[in-house]
């Protein structure tokens, strides 16, 4: 497969520990639509690893400068964004540390102050998981913390969503109607909510396994002075493996070309660089004792496709053949559960995730999900 210099550009930028400097180099050296890098770089949301990429391998100079303008302005305000979280963080966590239930922030929540560099990433929102009976009280915990359900018509604007509208969510999406909160910071002003209830878009289909999953949560600290919960390692992974196959292959998702944005897979490169060997031969377990395997494989699959890193982790190649699954014809599909349509395309993988308009090659099938 013969890739542009932008593919390349980005590929390497995204393997943020273990580019190829060299490689970088001389696609930034063929470079010659800047906007058009840019833009690619934005829907993605790599705007701060990006910079910091071009900032180590001391490459800002041989960059257009309307692009390193504009690398550095968001990468700066990724880092008040970064503070902000730190402050949010801990005014979920008054609001629901001492409640009964059990939950687990996820994602960027427990990734942005532990894992990533600050300014390499932020979350638009703040994802938190709890079980099917949590629901009622987390919703009072949150509005009692001038949290507000909002849902988005068009024109009209944002409004408070309807009984119809929230059960359409958790039956759907296997999640809550998203709560919004404005505050007076210097990187954030609105706070996104989203109380997630399975680890797909289907709320019946795994109850007891998320009430497994928070029971085997662990505590994380944020800036020394409070303790949230967050998912234990393997589950992390998983939550984050089954979250990533939902968005990729739900056509909501792609209709708006937001199925396959890169900083998703760069929270699976991020996580794995964490781990050691002996992470693996428990994380398979739980897998098969899950019943995730299609999910974990795709995500593997597709992220050893994006990062040379992960092509030699011996143990993870190994549980990658372990839980392929027989039919791989799941890889190209895309489901829309509001119709009950499937839907499949044969386009290469990285072509998948450059390709801007995924719709028209989209092709309806026979087989309906139940």
């Amino acid at each position: 497969m013969v890739m542009s210099p932008y593919q390349i550009f980005i590929l390497e930028c995204i393997n943020f520990n273990t580019y190829n400097e060299e490689s970088l180099r001389n696609a930034i050296d063929e470079i010659s639509d800047w906007d058009y890098l840019a833009r690619i770089v934005k829907h993605n949301r790599l705007e701060g690893i990006v910079y910091s990429v071009l900032m180590e391998t001391q490459l800002l100079s041989k960059i257009n400068t309307d692009f390193r303008d504009m690398l550095s302005e968001v990468f700066e305000i990724n880092k008040l964004k970064n503070d902000d979280l730190n402050l949010i963080l801990k005014d979920i966590g008054a609001a629901i540390n001492n409640s009964s239930y059990k939950y687990a922030f996820l994602k960027g929540s427990y990734l942005i102050p532990k894992i990533y560099k600050k300014g390499q990433r932020v979350s638009n929102d703040i994802d938190i998981l709890i079980s099917q009976s949590g629901i009622d009280q987390i919703d009072v915990d949150l509005k009692q913390a001038n949290f507000v359900q909002k849902v988005y018509r068009d024109g009209i604007g944002f409004v408070e969503p309807t009984r119809r509208e929230k059960i359409f969510a958790r039956m759907n999406y296997g999640e809550l109607v998203p709560y919004f909160r404005d505050y007076p910071l210097k990187g954030i002003s609105t706070v996104i909510v989203d109380i997630n209830i399975s680890l797909d878009f289907q709320a019946k289909y795994n109850t007891n396994l998320v009430d497994d999953m928070l029971e085997n949560s662990i505590l994380f600290e944020v800036d020394n002075d409070l303790k949230l919960s967050t998912l234990g390692r393997e589950d992390f992974l998983i939550h984050l493996c089954a979250h990533l196959f939902k968005e990729a292959t739900i056509y909501d998702w792609v209709k708006e070309n937001r199925d396959t944005q890169l900083y998703k897979y760069c929270d699976i490169y991020a996580v794995l660089q964490t781990v050691d060997s002996t992470f693996f031969e428990n994380l398979q377990k739980k897998i098969f004792e899950y019943g995730l395997e299609k999910e974990c494989y795709f995500t593997f699959v597709n992220s050893r496709k994006l990062f040379p890193y992960i092509c030699d982790i011996s143990e993870l190649n190994n549980l990658i053949e372990n839980i392929r699954p027989d039919n791989l014809t799941y890889l190209n599909e895309i489901y829309w559960p509001l119709e009950r349509k499937v839907y499949t395309h044969n386009t290469e993988f990285i072509d998948w995730i450059f390709y801007e308009d995924k719709l028209s090659v989209l092709k309806e099938i026979s087989n309906v999900r139940s």
